[in-house]
Order: C-alpha cells, then sequence, then structure tokens
C-alpha cells in the first residue's frame, strides 16, 4: 500500500514504487516532465522546453490596452537575451517607458495583431533641452547592442489614429516605433562615443502614429528593415545615422507630416541615409554601403522619398516615389565646418518609378516663409556643397528611371545636378516636366544619353529647355536623345550659357526631334563658338536645281533664285547666331570648271553665288551642306 510521507499547502507529487513523495513549492510540473518532440527520440524537461521562448504573458502582462504592461514586458525583455521574447496577440500599453531590448534577442509576435501602444512623447512649447529630453519609443536599444530581429509586430505612436482626420501628427523628438542609439544619444547626453551596433534586423512590423520616425537605425552595421508599413509618422519613415552596410527593401511608407518643426523647417524623408551632423567625420562617419530598393514611398508631400546627405555607395533602385516634394534626393552631408563636411560619392540611382500628380502646395519646399519655391521640385536632384576637390560630388549614375510631373517653377528641372563629378544618366524617361527637364548648376561633368524628353511645361517665366547648362562651367556632352514638344509653346532642346575657357559642353548628331504640339523646337540655344566648345552637326542638306527649286533635301525651308547666278537657301532651324552657319556649296554642271561661294547673312539664310572660270554669274544645279551650332 502506498503511503504519503509529506502534504502541506500546495504541493505536487510523484510515485516511486509504493511510496508517493510531496513536493512542496517552489517547484512546477515542470520541474518533473520531459516531453519529446514529434519525429524525435530525445526527451527534454518541459521547464527547458519553456524557457526557450519566453512570453511576455508569463510575466504578467495583461495586452488589455488599459494595463500598463511596460513593467511586465521589460521584465520579459530582461529575460530574453540568447532567447526568443513572444507577444501574443494583445494591445499591450507602454505607459511609463520605453522597452530597452538586450543583445541576442529575436522579438516575435502575431503579426498586427500584437500591437504595442506608446502613448507619450517629449512635448515642449518654445526653446527645449537636448540633454533632458525624454525617450517615448516603443523598443530601444542602447549603443553597441548585437544579434536582434523583430517582426510580426504591430507599434503605435501617441498620433495613431483610425480616423485620419483625428489626432493629427505632431514633431517632437525622440518619438520612435523602434530606436538603435548611437552618436546622436550620444552626443547630446554627453558620453563617450564609442561601440556600434551590429545585425539588426527589423520585418513584417507596422509602424504608425510616432512624432518623429518610424524605425531610427545610429551607427548599425549590417541593418535590414524589410516588408515593413510605417505611415502618419512626424519627420521619417526610415532614418539611418552613420549606416555601414544597411539595407532598406520592399517597406511601404507613407503620409508623413509635418516635418522637422524642430529644426524650423518641413523636412521630411521616406528613407534617408545621413549622418550626424558634427565633427570629425571618424567620429560621426557618412552612410556607406547601403541600399533602398523596391521600396513604395508615397504622400511625403513637403520633403523627399529617398535621401542621402553625404552618403558614399549608396543604392537606390526599382523604388515608386510619389507625391513627394523631390523624390529622391542625394546632398551634402554637412553645411558648415562644425557639421563636418562630407561630399556625397559613388551613387546609383537605376530604375525607379518617380510620379508627382499633386498641384503645388504653398507648403512644401521652403514653405510659405519662401512661396517662390512652393512648388514641386526635382524627381532627382543631386547636389553638393561646391566645386572644391574635397567637397564636390563625385561618381554617379542615374539610368533607366521613369519621372513624370517634376520641375519647380523658378529653379531646378525634373532632374538637377551641382557640383558634381562623374556623371552618367542614360536612358532615363522623362514626361511632363516643368521648366527643365535636365537642369545643370554650378560644375557638372558628365555623359548624358539615351533620354526621352517628352513635354515639357514652360515656367511662368517663360523656360521651356529640355537640358539646360545653367551656368558656366560645364563639361560633357548630349548624345542618343529624343525630345517630343506637345505643348503650344516652343522647346529649347539644349540651352547652354556661354562657356568659362576649359569648358566644353558638346552637342552630338544622333538627336532626333518630335512636334506633337503647335510649338516648335530650337534644337539649341543661347550657344556660343569660343575655344572650340562645339562639335558641329549638320543643319540642312539639298539638291537645288538651277531655276531655284529644291529638288531633294532635308532641313531646308526654301530656297529661290534672286537672280543670274545667286540663290537664297533658308534653312528650318535657326543657328545660335549668323557666323554659326557652315554651307559648302558643289556645282553640278555641264561646265566642269565653276567657282561657288556661299555666305550666311542671317540665322537661317545662306547666299550661294555661282561664277564661271571668267568671273561672270551662271545658272547651275548645285549640292549644299550646312553644319553649324
Amino acid at each position: 500500500m502506498a503511503t504519503i510521507n509529506h502534504l502541506q499547502s500546495y504541493a505536487f507529487a510523484k510515485k516511486k514504487g509504493d511510496r508517493i513523495d510531496v513536493f512542496e513549492g517552489p517547484h512546477t510540473l515542470a520541474d518533473f516532465f520531459s516531453v519529446i518532440a514529434e519525429g524525435s527520440d530525445v526527451p527534454r524537461m518541459l521547464k527547458d522546453r519553456f524557457a526557450d521562448v519566453v512570453n511576455v504573458r508569463d510575466f504578467g502582462a495583461k495586452g488589455n490596452g488599459t494595463t500598463d504592461d511596460t513593467e511586465a514586458i521589460q521584465a520579459a525583455a530582461n529575460k530574453a537575451e540568447g532567447k526568443s521574447l513572444y507577444i501574443p496577440s494583445g494591445r499591450y500599453l507602454l505607459s511609463s517607458a520605453s522597452v530597452t531590448l538586450p543583445s541576442n534577442v529575436h522579438v516575435f509576435g502575431d503579426g498586427p495583431d500584437s500591437c504595442l501602444i506608446q502613448p507619450n512623447y517629449y512635448s515642449y512649447s518654445g526653446s527645449w533641452d537636448r540633454a533632458a529630453a525624454v525617450d517615448w519609443n516603443v523598443f530601444q536599444m542602447q549603443p553597441g547592442t548585437e544579434n536582434v530581429l523583430i517582426e510580426k509586430l504591430g507599434l503605435r505612436g501617441p498620433f495613431y489614429s483610425e480616423d485620419y482626420s483625428t489626432n493629427p501628427v505632431q514633431n517632437f523628438p525622440y518619438s520612435n516605433g523602434i530606436l538603435c542609439r548611437g552618436r546622436d544619444y550620444q552626443d547630446r547626453k554627453s558620453l563617450a562615443l564609442e561601440g556600434e551596433s551590429r545585425n539588426i534586423r527589423i520585418e513584417n512590423v507596422s509602424i504608425e502614429g510616432f512624432a518623429e520616425d518610424g524605425i531610427q537605425l545610429d551607427n548599425v552595421t549590417d541593418g535590414w528593415v524589410t516588408n515593413c508599413e510605417i505611415k502618419r509618422c512626424g519627420r521619417g519613415g526610415v532614418r539611418v545615422y552613420g549606416g555601414l552596410r544597411v539595407y532598406v527593401a520592399f517597406n511601404s511608407i507613407s503620409y508623413l507630416s509635418p516635418g522637422d518643426k524642430l529644426n524650423g523647417s518641413n523636412r521630411m524623408y521616406g528613407v534617408t541615409f545621413t549622418r550626424v551632423y558634427k565633427a570629425p567625420l571618424s567620429d560621426f562617419r557618412p552612410s556607406q554601403y547601403c541600399s533602398a530598393a523596391f521600396n513604395k514611398v508615397s504622400n511625403s508631400p513637403y520633403w523627399k522619398g529617398l535621401d542621402t546627405h553625404g552618403g558614399v555607395n549608396i543604392d537606390f533602385s526599382f523604388n515608386q516615389v510619389e507625391e513627394c516634394h523631390i523624390g529622391i534626393g542625394v546632398d551634402k552631408g554637412g553645411f558648415t565646418e562644425a557639421h563636418g563636411f562630407a561630399p556625397p560619392s559613388n551613387i546609383k540611382i537605376v530604375g525607379n518609378t518617380i510620379i508627382r500628380t499633386l498641384p503645388d502646395d504653398p507648403n512644401e519646399g521652403n514653405g510659405p516663409s519662401d512661396p517662390q519655391y512652393a512648388y514641386a521640385g526635382a524627381g532627382v536632384s543631386v547636389l553638393a556643397h561646391d566645386s572644391t576637390d574635397d567637397h564636390v560630388g563625385k561618381n554617379i549614375l542615374v539610368a533607366n528611371n521613369y519621372l513624370y510631373g517634376w520641375g519647380e517653377n523658378t529653379r531646378f528641372g525634373a532632374v538637377t545636378y551641382s557640383n558634381w563629378l562623374n556623371v552618367c544618366h542614360s536612358g532615363n524617361v522623362i514626361k511632363n516636366s516643368r521648366r527643365d527637364a535636365i537642369c545643370l548648376m554650378n560644375v557638372v561633368e558628365g555623359n548624358f544619353s539615351g533620354d526621352v524628353i517628352d513635354d515639357v511645361r514652360r515656367s511662368s517665366f517663360g523656360v521651356q529647355n529640355g537640358i539646360d547648362c545653367a551656368s558656366t562651367t560645364i563639361n560633357g556632352i548630349v548624345s542618343g536623345m529624343t525630345f517630343i514638344n506637345r505643348q503650344n509653346t516652343d522647346l529649347t532642346a539644349v540651352s547652354l550659357a556661354q562657356s568659362t575657357s576649359g569648358y566644353s559642353f558638346k552637342v552630338g548628331l544622333d538627336l532626333k526631334f518630335s512636334k506633337k504640339g503647335e510649338g516648335n523646337i530650337t534644337k539649341v540655344g543661347r550657344a556660343f563658338a569660343e575655344d572650340g566648345l562645339w562639335s558641329m552637326r549638320n543643319f540642312a542638306a539639298g539638291y537645288v536645281l538651277s531655276t531655284g527649286v529644291l529638288s531633294a533635301g532635308k532641313g531646308i525651308a526654301s530656297a529661290s533664285k534672286t537672280e543670274t547666278g545667286t540663290y537664297e537657301i533658308t534653312t528650318e532651324e535657326s543657328a545660335s547666331a549668323a557666323t554659326s552657319l557652315w554651307p559648302t556649296v558643289t556645282p553640278v554642271a555641264a561646265t566642269p570648271i565653276l567657282i561657288a561661294q556661299a555666305n550666311s547673312t542671317a540665322v537661317n539664310k545662306i547666299t550661294v553665288s555661282i561664277k564661271n572660270r571668267d568671273g561672270e554669274p551662271v545658272d547651275s544645279n548645285f549640292y549644299i551642306q550646312v553644319v553649324g551650332y
């Protein structure tokens, strides 16, 4: 007969032979039972199996949307290093703090139904103290955190609203869905500038309603943000400070507003690879070897969809950018010596679709304080600080992109370059732009080929150019492009200012022109012949009979005989000046010795004189070829 040795209060019993041993707490059933996984023959203690995944419910989290679950989730996170942290479906309120994640943790839930809510944000009026500002994030990681995966969660900020007409987003600092702290945090807290975070992955997370950024990664090496949905955040979708090998792909980012009001501007970015603006660059590094690919960024109306400031080896490929002020921006990474100058270099912008259909907004650009720029900006804007070797931008490929509806009214074209060397611009389609399809400013050197420039709208200042060389210091060549004018106003295909000595922008012979509206196309405008800047191209060629009748030809509007041996030819296109036409005439007659002379008398008129060996005027058939610029 079995006997019970001991029993007091809450206990567990285990039979051994004819004896039953009773154990008082703190033991649980998991201390005494083993389990075997299906398909395995290796037993494991139940308590060890439970320990593989830390469940926030086991630490008291309620997930009811009203109880403050901060302490419970933080306690679970503290036990999850080297393990997985599971957040079941529920609405977890974080009323008292952000949750700090350790290294070596996998945080996951059941999708957006596993929802963490951060209702707080640091607010102020007037001036604010960076050092004293309090962070209110959902998750944050300290500098030097490693090996973190966050996935399958919903994160909601203080400005989340199912009804977008209520609770409009405001911009305040340090309110992020996920923050990996780095140099910005260390600098504002006067901490040592040390450590970098590594191997941070964020996947399939839905983020909405934060006052700053959806995701902010600072001084991270090897980071991934993929398949996330980020919307209605105050300053940005994904912001990367000083990232090395950070990849942002297959995300949807939308409805960013109102912008960086902390710094008195409306700057906002769907994705930006930037740096903390402080010297030296050895402590506050630029972003390097980063990529944004296959993302959709829409409705960032006052500033940029995709961006890098001072980035090196940055790739923007196959993204869809819609309804932003600037589609893709490349800019300098510091504006003063105190910031540290970080010129961008080695940039690739390939295969993107960049569309703007919204009407101009007085709040975009520089905002109401600068209304002349309150227009849709550039689809691709590529700028560097100046043309000095330490500050100029170097090496960029812009190829096979589709742009629609871009270009400011007073400056910048649909694509704008300023202070850049080694530009390779090729195979883009630029439609329905305003002012300029391509604008080259300050110092630019590059090759521009293979674009289709389809329909440039005239600005209110009367500017309507395909390619606008807006300064005197442009080196390069344009070739193989097609220019289509659908407007009733005239398009200048290539417009140049007078070039400074040593600079040369050449026009190839293989440009194509198509007139679809009432407006004409001037192939080259405002060209100057100094310093051998131009390669010649064909203006006209034809065969004229001795009667003055044009028998065959191209580019000749009319031909006539004014008197014996004298003919007047009018070309379809006007040159930049009368002296910019070079006609060549070859008489055709039975008498072999004839002398022909041709002179340009206007920008589109040529006088031909034919004489015999005695100097007497004679009528003759002749071939004429006209080259010029």
